[in-house]
């Protein structure tokens, strides 16, 4: 493929990095002929030959010697070269992508957490361009998993903010009895924001530690810090509509967004949804 669609042309004139590319390619290609010409003797040749009368056994290459010389030798250098060929590709890659961006929601199952950190990683690693992810006036290294992580703090702030909002609309002070059952008034803060379509419940089974009533704390105030507590222990998530931008090589981006459009690979509980066949490279 190479010779016949860059050997001698005008982009080989001018991007040395082309001519070690095709030296990679043919090095890759002699070794592993020479492996499996070795891999050939061994499996159909040598055991002919040890058990024929008339062939001395100073005649026979050592099995040992040519299993070492292929292992060692033929596939060692033919793996160091081939990462090497990657890395190289990697490189000249970034010299010809094409710039792009794309907008798309923030996974709603609990922000950047493991599975859709790793899946973006794995998308921009994969075609090893540097892509850039943008919430705000943040920014992220989209190809490290640990970074998107950062983005939950953005996240988790805000979800506090929304949480705090939406609770003083519910009025849940004005009712005197709400003083008496702290536990009954949390429940039932849960359920009326669950109806509002501003929260996602995890477990049926909310109940709080022991929390008591700060000397200068509105009860308002109180019921939120309960809540905070049910988000920190993830039996309940704030619905918050947030995005993300990615900006960097476009076929990277337009990967992230297909992702995107297919909930990050998981449903509002956490659960595997199947990826399209354009992103079968991430479940490798």
């Amino acid at each position: 493929l190479y010779d016949t669609r860059i050997s001698d042309s005008n982009v080989e004139d001018v991007d040395d990095d082309l001519l070690v590319l095709r030296g990679h390619i043919s090095v890759v290609f002699h070794l592993l002929e020479t492996a499996t010409a070795m891999v050939h003797y061994c499996e159909r040749h040598l055991p002919e030959f040890s058990g024929k009368a008339g062939i001395a056994p100073e005649q026979i290459v050592n099995p040992q010697e040519l299993l070492g010389a292929l292992i060692n030798y033929s596939i060692s250098y033919a793996d160091r070269y081939i990462l090497e060929a990657r890395s190289l590709c990697h490189r000249m890659l970034r010299r010809y992508s094409v710039t792009g961006s794309v907008t798309v929601p923030v996974p709603r199952y609990r922000g950047f957490h493991v599975r859709p950190s790793t899946l973006i990683a794995k998308i921009v690693n994969h075609y090893g361009s540097d892509v850039e992810m943008q919430i705000d006036e943040e920014r992220y290294d989209a190809s490290m998993t640990f970074d998107l992580f950062r983005a939950n703090e953005k996240l988790n702030a805000r979800k506090k903010r929304q949480l705090a909002k939406e609770v003083s609309k519910l009025r849940l002070d004005e009712e005197a009895e709400a003083y008496n059952d702290v536990p009954g008034t949390v429940r039932k803060a849960v359920q009326m924001l669950f109806e509002r379509n501003q929260i996602v419940i995890y477990e049926r089974d909310i109940t709080i530690d022991d929390l008591e009533q700060w000397q200068d704390e509105s009860f308002n105030e109180f019921i939120v810090r309960c809540l905070t507590q049910l988000l920190t222990q993830g039996k309940i998530d704030i619905q918050l509509d947030m995005t993300a931008t990615f900006v960097g090589d476009r076929r990277v981006v337009e990967d992230i967004k297909l992702l995107a459009e297919n909930n990050y690979g998981e449903d509002d509980f956490g659960n595997n949804l199947p990826l399209p066949n354009q992103l079968a490279y991430l479940r490798k």
